[in-house]
């Protein structure tokens, strides 16, 4: 114990805290108590195998996984809640220190009982039919282990970041959150689910790979950079500061990880493997644009900090002062740009039975229009939290903002179903092209001249101040 605290604090005080003689024990007796129990019900030693198998991988997703997620989420939750995260990050402790400890000693029980369900799961996949397959499964548990913990770390350090300290936050809002937004980002980011393609995209970049392949590969590369997310968020509590460089990388890897799965492929010849990856990715980062937003601080005092670099040209500092939020969204519309223009000549023997399918439908110009009716809304919803937030009573700014989507898009559009005048509430492929552009051209003016005027307000205000106090 001695050593492990020299090497890492942080790590050692969770193992104390962790482990006990009691635990030690309690976890294994557990596990052998139900296998036992699994073979005397058992009728045949095929069917104990089966069933352990199956028990273990259960064990696994319970005691690794929503357990862990519950652990890693306290492990920064209760150090903010207990005003002991401050105290922390101004220890000597390192960035990579802090995230060993936080990321594995926070779950260092939970490895310690999924260890044994893992062991029983790779011992009985000798007797299933695939057992290749199998092993690869509990190679793909172990990396959900870390990415999927460290995924939640991840979010929690993100709500820190518009938090003012004098507010808790509850751990199971975050488990919570966490679920759902894992649940999402399996979804956006699954390929095979999105485009129909569970049992066709079977090579990369021309080598061939099995299903279970490619989400090994797939979750191996995210949890990579989710480790990599956490060292630049751990920097960034420790009061570093970096340029979004590493978040660039991200996205161009991202795309060249997704486009390798259309490379070569006969359903998607050149420009249709292009209009088809760089859409997905649009839709990506627009998800995380949104979240982003809604998860960072949106104080104008750090705009106004932004608006005096760019002033200044001190466009270093800008840039590692600036929201990734702000960064995603130019990027995000320009690669929207790119596939609305990939879409407009899309080959006729590409596959269209996709996500895609509505806009390949309409042909044409439509898929421009179509982007800049999406760019409008979304710079509309983002103007209007801003107005939010600028506002005189900016408490609950999120909620609020949530209400007013809520609103927006799906009981506005509703009413006002049978009239058609959805288009003027979100993106609509299937209305005249005048309508698909007019409404959201409109409303964003309306929503920017308000943020205008209110930025111009506030700023008088910060100038009758100064001058007031410089008299």
């Amino acid at each position: 114990m001695e050593k492990i605290l020299k090497w890492n604090a942080e790590f050692a005080r969770n193992l104390w805290l962790e482990f006990s003689l009691q635990r030690l024990v309690a976890m294994p007796a557990i596990i052998l108590l139900i296998v036992v129990l699994i073979f005397t019900n058992s009728n045949d030693t095929e069917q104990a195998w089966r069933s352990l198998h199956y028990f273990s991988v259960a064990g696994f997703v319970f005691i690794g996984l929503f357990w862990g997620l519950k652990n890693a989420a306290d492990a920064i939750m209760e150090e903010y809640n207990e005003k002991t995260w401050d105290w922390q990050k101004m220890s000597i402790i390192g960035p990579w220190k802090l995230i060993i400890g936080k990321l594995f000693g926070s779950t260092i029980y939970n490895w310690y009982g999924a260890s044994f369900c893992w062991l029983i799961f790779m011992v009985t996949a000798i007797e299933m039919p695939q057992p290749e397959n199998e092993f690869k499964i509990g190679i793909l548990l172990i990396i959900s282990m870390i990415s999927l913990p460290g995924l939640m770390i991840l979010l929690a350090l993100q709500l820190l970041r518009k938090t003012d300290g004098r507010s808790k936050i509850k751990s199971n809002s975050i488990f919570i959150l966490g679920i759902l937004l894992l649940t999402f980002l399996s979804n956006i980011f699954g390929l095979g689910m999105i485009l129909n393609e569970d049992h066709v995209l079977h090579t990369w970049y021309g080598i061939k790979l099995g299903v279970i392949d490619i989400v090994l590969f797939s979750s191996l590369f995210y949890c990579a950079w989710i480790i990599g997310g956490l060292y630049r968020s751990m920097r960034a509590e420790l009061q570093y500061s970096d340029t979004p460089s590493w978040w660039m990388l991200f996205i161009g890897s991202n795309f060249l990880l997704q486009f390798g799965y259309f490379f070569w492929n006969q359903n998607y010849p050149g420009i249709a493997a292009l209009a088809v990856v760089t859409g997905l990715l649009f839709c990506e980062l627009i998800f995380l644009v949104y979240f982003l937003f809604f998860t960072d601080a949106k104080s104008i005092v750090n705009f106004r900090l932004l608006k005096n670099l760019l002033t200044h040209k001190e466009y270093r500092h800008f840039f590692k002062n600036v929201p990734l939020w702000l960064i995603s969204l130019p990027v995000a519309l320009l690669i929207g740009l790119l596939s609305a223009v990939f879409f407009m000549f899309y080959p006729e023997n590409g596959k269209s039975d996709n996500i895609f399918h509505d806009i390949l439908l309409e042909g044409g110009a439509k898929p421009f229009l179509f982007w800049l009716s999406i760019s409008g809304f979304v710079i509309r919803d983002i103007g209007i939290l801003l107005l939010l937030n600028f506002s005189g009573r900016s408490k609950r700014t999120d909620t609020a903002m949530l209400v007013y989507l809520l609103l927006l898009y799906v009981i506005m559009p509703l009413l006002t179903k049978n009239i058609g005048l959805g288009a003027a509430f979100y993106p609509d492929i299937h209305v005249s092209a005048p309508g698909m552009v007019i409404f959201p051209i409109l409303e964003v003016s309306i929503v920017m001249f308000l943020l205008v005027k209110r930025w111009n307000e506030i700023s008088d205000m910060v100038l009758l101040k100064e001058g007031n106090l410089s008299v």
